[in-house]
This record gives structure tokens, sequence and C-alpha cells, in this order.
């Protein structure tokens, strides 16, 4: 049976490796806590095709820990840092499709690459602030940085690529 695009929905991507037994820190985009489950299987999009591991464990202390079937040390990890998670759409406890996302969350998983410097970052989530949105980005330290989504910062959104281009204040990313 062949799988289509629209039959998955990316759910989140894998940060980086925790520990040494092919665990893995990963983002979630939205709030999938509820779908996604020990015994489950995900998919990781691979040369362009989704291909499915059985969640061997799943932590949701304080962040998300997953173990997937067949990976078993950090290196076998390597390839798959910041690769997309998928599920099946119709899987799915309550489905949802990209565009019935809040709009806070349309650009995660985007990079933000300035303009100036040509430094870049993952946006790992939008935050919501009365003044203006500030998307949380993973820095080239791996740390985790504010930058203001403001239109007069913004010279370009590229939805293909998931880039967006912003003329910034030095030192900020």
């Amino acid at each position: 049976m062949e799988l289509y695009k629209e039959e998955f929905v990316e759910i989140g991507f894998i940060r980086k490796a925790y520990g040494f037994n092919g665990q893995a820190k990963i983002v979630l985009l939205n709030s999938w806590e509820d779908e996604i489950k020990t015994g489950d299987f995900v998919f990781l999009e691979i040369d362009g095709y989704k291909v499915p591991f059985h969640v061997e464990e799943l932590d949701f202390n304080k962040d998300i820990i997953i173990k997937l079937e067949f990976i078993n040390s950090s290196e076998e990890l390597l390839p798959y840092l910041k690769s997309s998670l998928f599920l099946l759409s119709r899987n799915l406890l309550s489905p949802i499709g990209e565009k019935d996302a809040p709009l806070s969350h349309r650009y995660v998983h985007y990079t933000i690459r300035d303009i100036n410097t040509g430094r870049s970052g993952l946006i790992l989530r939008i935050d919501e602030y009365p003044q203006q949105e500030m998307a949380v980005v993973l820095g080239e330290q791996n740390e985790d940085l504010l930058i203001p989504l403001h239109d007069a910062l913004i010279t370009s959104i590229n939805d293909e690529d998931k880039l967006i281009d912003m003329d910034l204040p030095e030192g900020l990313l």
C-alpha cells in the first residue's frame, strides 16, 4: 500500500542526542503529547521517503526523550538530527492539519538567517508576548535565543525552503 504526503502530519523534530544509547531529545510543534506513545510508529523523512521507526521508549519529563528501534548509539543517531518526525494522520486521536494550526506555530521549524552575518538558527517555538511574538531559536552554540518576529526586521520568507531572512541588530543571533 502506497502512502501519500497528505497522509502524514509533522509533529516535531529530533533536536539532539541524549546519552549514548541512541536516545534523542525531541521538540513537538504543537501539543502532540497525547498522540505519541511507546509502541507507536513515527516516521522520519529520509531521502524524500517517510521511513517508519518503532518507538521503544518515550519519556515526558523536563525534556521529551525518545528511543527509536534500530538506533542504538549516538553515532547511529547523528544522520537523523534535526529530522522531522511524522505520524500518520489517520492514526491521530484528534486530527489537525497544518492549515488549522495556530499562526504562532506556522514558522516553527523554519530557519532564521541574519542577512548581515550569515548566522542562522532553527525556530523551536514561538512565544506570544503582549507587544509581539518572539521566536525561540536554537543558536549555533546550542543555546536558546529570543528573536523578535517584527515585520521591520523580516526581509523575506521562503516557505518552500522554510527560511526566514532577517536584518537583525548586531549580536542578536
